[in-house]
């Protein structure tokens, strides 16, 4: 998509393709719009975001930059940030760890909560994309505007009884073994269903197991990554996602996940799909 955008970026470089905010875990159990409105104009750039005064948009809205005070309410912050979405032409908002917008205490809440994210693309053309766990599954049921406008992607975990999974996880693999900053390069293809037992075919797992090992390997000047620096990190069984916990290992259902689990995406028109798997 930044590919695609890059003529345009050529002619506008203040244009954001794609923004990327994580949607925090609140402390008080309420899920906090007013945070999530000012880490969202912090990772569009939004100059001098702390020392700014409202105008009003009345005040010739087309010529007056979008301009917020320290102190300034939700839903001012919320107006500066559709202005910015528009101005810089965002096509896609991404928001990881989206499961904590349920964090409330009333289900009603719930539906307008996700009838914010259902404005905001309405209003600014954004495509909203929520990027989290199982706890995802439901919230576009909630109406059937929400159903209409939603597409549910799925990123399972790869299945070591499908060829075409085998043969990703292996290139996955083979990526991680060429990257490593070693003297010489391990040979982690050759341990492949190893790698696959100690992770379930989680990338996200795989990734730090390796990171934990290579930080074992260069600690001890290693000239490469052996085998014995793999089985000194591998993390117990019963620390690994389970079965049916929402986690890698599966979900309550058919299908099974990874700990990037399900993709929701809210548009205020045409969607898009997508069906790649996250290897972060």
């Amino acid at each position: 998509m930044i590919a695609e955008a890059l003529p345009d970026l050529e002619q506008d470089p203040a244009r954001v393709p794609v923004v990327a905010v994580e949607a925090v875990a609140p402390e008080s159990g309420q899920f906090n719009w007013k945070d999530y409105y000012k880490r969202a104009l912090v990772a569009l750039d939004e100059p001098l975001l702390g020392h700014k005064i409202r105008l009003s948009a009345a005040e010739n809205p087309d010529a007056v930059r979008p301009v917020i005070r320290r102190s300034a309410s939700a839903p001012t912050l919320r107006w500066v940030l559709e202005q910015c979405l528009r101005r810089r032409q965002v096509a896609v908002c991404l928001i990881d760890e989206a499961q904590h917008l349920k964090r409330l205490a009333s289900g009603r809440r719930l539906l307008d909560q996700m009838d914010t994210l259902k404005s905001l693309a309405a209003l600014t053309g954004t495509m909203h994309v929520l990027v989290g766990t199982y706890e995802l599954l439901g919230l576009t049921n909630l109406s059937a505007q929400l159903s209409r406008r939603s597409v549910e992607i799925h990123f399972g975990r790869y299945r070591a009884d499908l060829d075409k999974d085998r043969q990703a996880f292996k290139s996955v693999v083979l990526t991680f073994q060429r990257h490593m900053p070693l003297a010489e390069e391990p040979d982690l293809v050759g341990s492949w269903e190893a790698l696959y037992e100690g992770s379930l075919g989680c990338v996200g797992v795989l990734k730090n197991w390796l990171n934990r090992a290579l930080a074992d390997a260069l600690a001890h000047d290693a000239a490469t990554l052996t085998r014995r620096h793999l089985d000194r990190h591998t993390l117990p069984t019963r620390t690994l996602p389970q079965p049916g916990a929402g986690g890698c290992g599966g979900r309550s259902g058919p299908s099974r996940g990874s700990e990037r689990t399900r993709a929701t995406a809210l548009t205020s028109g045409t969607t898009r799909r997508s069906r790649s798997r996250r290897k972060g």
